[in-house]
Formats: C-alpha cells, structure tokens, sequence
C-alpha cells in the first residue's frame, strides 16, 4: 500500500507537474498571443501613421503641386493681362495719334487751300489787270489809230485850205509853223462842219 500510496502521489505530482505544464504552455500561449496581438496593434499603428504620413505627404506634395500650378496660372493670366492691357492701350494711343494726324491733316489741306485759292485769286486778279491794260492799250490804240485819222484827213483838207487860201487871199501866206496848222485847225473844223452843214 505504501507503493500504491507511493505511485499515487507520484501521479497525482505528475498529474499537478502536467496541470502546471499545461497552464505554463497555455499561459505562454496566452502571452504569445498577447504580445502577438501587441505587436499586431503597435505594427498596425505604425503602419497606420506610416499611411498618414504618406497620405499627408502625399496631399501636401498635391497640395504644393497644385499652389505651383495654380501660381503658374495666375502669372500666365497676369501675362496675358498685361499683353491684352498693353496692347489695348497701344490700340487706344494709335487712335488718338490717328485722329490727331487726320485733324493736322485736315487743317494742313484746310490752310494749302486757302493758300492756294489766294495765290489763284491773284493770279486771276493779275490776269484781269494784264487783259484790262492790254484791252484799254488795244482801246487807246485804237482811238489813236483813229484820231491819227482824223487828224490826217484834217491836215489834208488843212493843206488844201492853205493852197485855196494862198491861191486866193495872197496876202494870208501860211507858213507852217503850229500856230499856223492849229489856227487852220480851227478854221478847217469851222470850214467841215459848214460844208457838212451844206
């Protein structure tokens, strides 16, 4: 009985040392999956900030490539702004420079003409002047061809009175002298105008 008190209690101490074998593996077991589960949530952490991180920079790197863009966009619109405000206003000064010519243009033909209608009218005036002279000169001319005439054709009858009158009144002896032609003059218009009269 002593054996059999003797294995008993060698299998009862088995039975604890397997019962504490079992506890210590499930305990490890438990720890293991413990520390497993630590590690899995700390790895899963990490991870997760990693993904954050890269999800931030990502977005940030986004973020400044649109800030870039955006910028580049906003220069090329400043630009464009300024080319389209240059050029309109070159536009706006070619206008008034334009308009400005167009009135010094206007106002050049305007004094050309005014110049140009007096040096005409002058040269009009001239031209009457010149054809009023040169008519009165052909006038006078013409009075003068006809007083010489007039006054041939009195010399003429002057010389005839002169020879009727030396023919028949001896003592009147005409010389010819003015004195003498004019004082014939007279007496031959006295003479004409009663043989017309006649």
């Amino acid at each position: 009985m002593a054996t059999d008190a003797l294995e008993i209690e060698q299998a009862r101490q088995k039975e604890v040392l397997r019962e504490r074998e079992l506890m210590k593996r499930e305990q490890e077991q438990a720890a293991v999956a413990l520390q497993a589960k630590l590690r899995g949530a700390k790895q899963r952490r990490r991870h997760k900030q990693t993904l954050d991180k890269r999800k931030t920079s990502a977005t940030a790197l986004q973020s400044q490539w649109r800030l870039k863009m955006s910028k580049k966009k906003v220069d090329q619109m400043k630009a464009a702004a300024t080319i389209i405000s240059t050029r309109l206003s070159s536009v706006h000064r070619g206008k008034i420079v334009r308009k400005e010519l167009d009135e010094k243009k206007a106002a050049a033909v305007k004094v050309q003409a005014l110049a140009k209608g007096r040096r005409e009218r002058r040269q009009v005036e001239k031209v009457k002047k010149e054809k009023t002279e040169a008519v009165v000169k052909l006038q006078s001319l013409g009075r003068a061809k006809k007083e010489r005439k007039q006054v041939a054709k009195i010399k003429k009858e002057v010389r005839y009175v002169c020879s009727f009158v030396n023919l028949q009144y001896p003592c009147f002896l005409v010389s010819k002298t003015y004195d003498c032609y004019y004082f014939l003059l007279l007496f031959s218009y006295s003479y004409s105008y009663s043989y017309s009269l006649s």
